[in-house]
């Protein structure tokens, strides 16, 4: 082999080692590397280098004559000049290839965008569905028709709850809050004769709901937002919330899973916030009354065992990570107090995740209440 021959084959190993040394670093991340993210990181450098180092090879190809070829033939410069080309050639097909990659990362971020916007619409139009109506006479007067729905239907159903657990806490003061919290929301959510054929509640408990349904008018007089709910109290609201919960509960998760590619952990929580911009205190409140019951409507909250963290099993923390009950207003929380909502929520997730040092779980709780439990 001539001098020129180990010199031609010199020339070449530069060009293998760009390619081989790359995938050899890489190889252990494989698994994790993302071919678009590194596009991205290294875009400028990658196009720099092969425009180099096509431009090197054009370059050395007017030398190659000298070298190579005792006749100096141009012909000695084709290999160099086809290698050359072949690197721009890479190089244009990469970046069209890139360029597609963003219309089709594009085109499933306005899907996605598109869907969301349309499950945000059928979760407003199912708050305007809730609705109740009822006629009253008093003292064989004419009849008073009264009527509620929406945000307002919502916020008779948190007075319906309060109104029971009041009288669920009368007769249970030696039980904790979670199990005081669960027979009223059972209550609630299910009705009373489901609940005292469950055995949830007694025959004392049951007797006082009866009285409290029969005496209309004292429920008028001592709370006006629940006139309109009057002849279907105590029956439950599970027909009514079921399919409200369950289409929240998808609007949120679709959200929290949507590929990383497209949204980011920011980008996610400013959607969340526009859907939580359409829950009012007392919605957030009994979401998580609901949440809490474990009587249904989505697990909102998961708690993070040694074992889901070993199987690295994704685990739904849609009330830490994601804040969606950042605005509950502690008046309207009759059952829980803030430490105690804070307490429930660092049993699931010590670790939540934040987008700056001032970013906090909730807005009307005070932060040092708040940086006393986490």
């Amino acid at each position: 082999m001539s001098f020129q021959d180990l010199l031609l084959f010199a020339l070449y190993i530069p060009f293998f080692l760009i390619w081989i040394i790359p995938v050899l670093i890489l190889k252990p991340h494989f698994k994790k590397f993302s071919i678009n993210k590194f596009w991205e990181s290294n875009q400028r450098k990658i196009i720099f280098l092969l425009i180099l180092l096509a431009a090197g090879f054009i370059l050395f190809s007017f030398f190659a004559p000298h070298l190579f070829d005792t006749e100096k033939n141009v012909e000695s410069m084709s290999p160099f000049i086809a290698v050359s080309a072949a690197i721009l050639t890479f190089l244009a097909f990469l970046i069209q290839y890139q360029t597609n990659q963003h219309l089709i990362q594009d085109n499933k971020k306005q899907q996605a965008e598109r869907q969301f916007y349309e499950m945000l619409k059928i979760h407003n139009e199912n708050v305007k569905n809730l609705r109740a109506e009822t006629e009253i006479a008093y003292n064989n007067k004419k009849s008073s028709h009264y009527s509620i729905y929406g945000q307002d239907f919502i916020r008779a159903l948190l007075e319906e709850f309060n109104y029971i657990y009041e009288i669920v806490e009368k007769h249970h003061k030696f039980i904790s809050k979670p199990k005081l919290l669960k027979k009223s929301y059972y209550i609630f959510f299910y009705g009373q004769d489901v609940a005292h054929r469950d055995g949830e509640i007694n025959d004392t408990i049951n007797n006082e709901l009866n009285g409290i349904k029969c005496d209309k008018k004292t429920i008028a007089i001592t709370n006006s937002k629940l006139i309109p709910l009057i002849n279907t109290l105590f029956q439950g609201r599970v027909d009514q919330l079921n399919s409200y919960y369950r289409h929240l509960f998808l609007l949120v998760k679709a959200i929290v899973y949507a590929d990383n590619d497209l949204f980011s952990y920011s980008d996610k929580r400013q959607y969340l916030r526009i859907v939580r911009a359409q829950l009012t205190s007392a919605e957030q409140v009994l979401l998580f009354y609901n949440w809490i019951s474990d009587l249904g409507g989505g697990k909102w909250e998961e708690s993070e065992n040694e074992d889901a963290i070993k199987s690295q099993t994704k685990k739904n923390h849609f009330f830490t990570d994601y804040r969606m009950i950042h605005n509950i207003n502690p008046k309207d929380c009759i059952a829980f107090s803030p430490e105690d909502i804070l307490h429930e929520l660092q049993e699931r997730n010590r670790h939540y995740k934040k987008l700056d040092n001032n970013d906090s779980l909730f807005e009307i709780i005070k932060e040092k209440i708040e940086g006393s439990k986490f």
